[in-house]
Parts: C-alpha cells; structure tokens; sequence
C-alpha cells in the first residue's frame, strides 16, 4: 500500500511573536531605507528594501514570512507602530510636573521666601506707620494742652470785667466780643480761634494800659521819611515819615499796623506813616540842618486810651517796608 503523502506540519504561529517581528522589521526598514532611497525610485526602493530584510534575518537564521515583510512595508507607509506623544491633557500636564517634582518644589519655596519678605517688609512698614501716628498723636495732644493751659492762663489775667479806665465805649464792646469768642473756642474745643482771640484780647488790654510815645527815627545814619509814587496814580506822590513807638520806660512797643502797599499787617515798633508834603518838607529841612530831627515827636497815647493821638496831619495810611 502506498504512503500517502502527509503535509508539512503548520507551525504554531504566536500574535504576540509577529507584532514583535513587526515593529523590528519596520526598524531595519527605517534603518536600511537612508542607504537606497537616494538611488531609487519608490517601486524599486521597496523591492530592494523587501529584499535587503529578507537577507538580513537569512543570515541571522530568522525565516521571516513575505506577508510580514510586507505587512512592515506597509506600516512604514502609513507610519503605524511608531510613538505619538499624548495629547496635553490635565493628566499629561499633571504626570509632567510629578516628574519635574523637585524644580516645582524649589519655585515654590523661593515663592514662599519673597511672600514672607513682603510681608515682613509690608508688616514693618505698617509698624513705622503705626509709630508716626502714635508719635504725631501724641505731639498734638501735647500742643493742645500746651494751647489751652496758655489760653486759661490770658484769660486768668484777662477775662475779668473791663478796667475801669477804659471809657472808650468802641474799645469795651471790642474788648467784650473778644472775650466771649476765646472763652467759647475754649469750651469748644476750637482752641486755634480761642488762642488767637486770646492774643488780641490780651495785646488790647496791653495797648490800652500803656503810656506810649510816637517820634520820628531821628539819628543822622537812619531813614527819617521816604517818598512814593502811588499805585493808583502814577503821577500822584506819596510821603512817608519813618517814626518809632516806645513806651514810659523808652522800650519799643509793637502796634498793630498793616501795610497799605502790600497788604501786609503785624505788629511793628517801626513803620512808615503817611503825611501830607508840608509836613514831609519841613522834617526833611529840619534834618538836613544839622543831620537830625530835632522836633520828632509826632504822636502819643496816654493810660486808659485806646487810640494814638497823633500831633502832625496824619492821612490814615501806614507802611512797613522802604
């Protein structure tokens, strides 16, 4: 009887073992591709790629199927089996910064460092300007009972009823309105109005009591009278008399004088007052005689009055600078 013919035996045949066999046949592929692809076309290029893989795993005893062999060629066209890289999703981003874990740390804790020096910085400035506030706080409670004990000391001396000697009836209602407004700042709590009122209540009932005496500065090195042209009028001329207020004793007394050119007032015991040009002229004569005014006075005030009561044509205008 004859033997029948048998087929060859199929062998078993591993998935895992071709797409392993695969992915390498596309690796010789890529590798053995830059040797030929400049010498020949695509069709020839593919052959010759088919044939040089084949070779290659001949002669490393690897009997490799045609069909793998072009199942590889044609995942190289369609670049499969090669590695894409993730879309950059949350998860992607988030496994990115678990690997750079360390850099992260060390951004945060250099962030953390420069938070803490603003803060302190913040925080000492914040004390500073605390300190200030307290410092200025304070200085004004200090200044402002500085201010009331010197404003309750005037009005101690001050704020009794009029003296007597005053019977200019102007001067008692100004005396009178001065005392109520300073004692109600007082009470107030207005003590810069209450403090200036004081002053003027003060300096009146000074000026009142005094005994003064107005004369010309006399001596030969000052300034006995000055001429001005008028503001208004440019052809008019003004003129002054220099002249000097002192009291029983022949100390200077400031009196209240505002400047009629400037606009300027303070109290001065030197101003300019002025007089018509008869009485610019004959002090001017009586100088240039021999250097001095002999007849200086010009005006007086007695105790208990509260005016200047003035011995030459006095015009009502006043200057402090010449």
């Amino acid at each position: 009887m004859a033997e029948s013919q048998s087929s060859p035996p199929v062998p078993d045949q591993n998935p895992l073992d071709e797409v392993m066999l695969a992915m390498d046949i596309v690796d010789t592929l890529r590798h053995e591709q830059s040797q030929v692809e400049a010498e020949l076309n695509e069709e020839a290029r593919e052959r010759a790629l088919v044939a040089r893989v084949r070779k290659i795993y001949e002669q490393q005893g690897i009997e490799v199927p045609e069909a793998v062999v072009a199942e590889g060629v044609l995942a190289m066209k369609r670049e499969r089996l090669v590695y894409r890289p993730p879309p950059r999703s949350w998860k992607v981003r988030a496994a990115e910064m678990w690997v750079d874990r360390r850099r992260w740390i060390l951004l945060m804790v250099a962030a953390g460092a420069i938070a803490l020096g603003i803060g302190w910085f913040s925080g000492r400035e914040e004390r500073a300007r605390t300190r200030r506030e307290a410092l200025e706080s304070q200085a004004n409670a200090a200044s402002a009972t500085q201010n009331r004990a010197e404003i309750e000391s005037i009005l101690l001396r001050h704020g009794g009823p009029t003296p007597p000697n005053i019977t200019d009836r102007a001067l008692v209602e100004r005396r009178e309105l001065l005392l109520r407004e300073a004692q109600g700042g007082l009470a107030s709590g207005d003590l810069d109005h209450a403090k200036s009122r004081a002053h003027e209540l003060k300096s009146l009932d000074l000026f009142v009591s005094a005994e003064l005496e107005l004369k010309i500065v006399a001596h030969a090195s000052a300034t006995s009278g000055v001429e001005r042209t008028s503001r208004e009028d440019r052809n008019v001329q003004l003129y002054y008399l220099i002249v000097e207020s002192r009291d029983h004793r022949g100390s200077p007394w400031p009196i209240d004088v505002q400047d009629e050119a400037s606009g300027e007032r303070k109290a001065s015991a030197v101003f300019g007052i002025r007089v018509p040009k008869a009485v610019y002229d004959r002090v001017k004569a009586d100088k240039l005689d021999n250097r001095i005014v002999d007849d200086a006075l010009v005006g007086q005030k007695l105790p208990g009055q509260g005016k200047i009561r003035w011995l030459v044509d006095f015009e009502g205008g006043m200057i402090l600078q010449w």
